[in-house]
């Protein structure tokens, strides 16, 4: 799994997700804004 440990603030309204490496991590962020039906 690409996920290792997510945290939410629900209060805040943010969360912090942990991922396995730096390369996953940035595949995640190419992911922000693209639509997927």
């Amino acid at each position: 799994d690409a996920v290792v440990n997510v945290y939410i603030n629900h209060e805040k309204k943010f969360a912090f997700v942990e991922m396995r490496s730096v390369e996953e991590a940035s595949n995640a962020m190419a992911l922000d804004g693209i639509i997927f039906e």
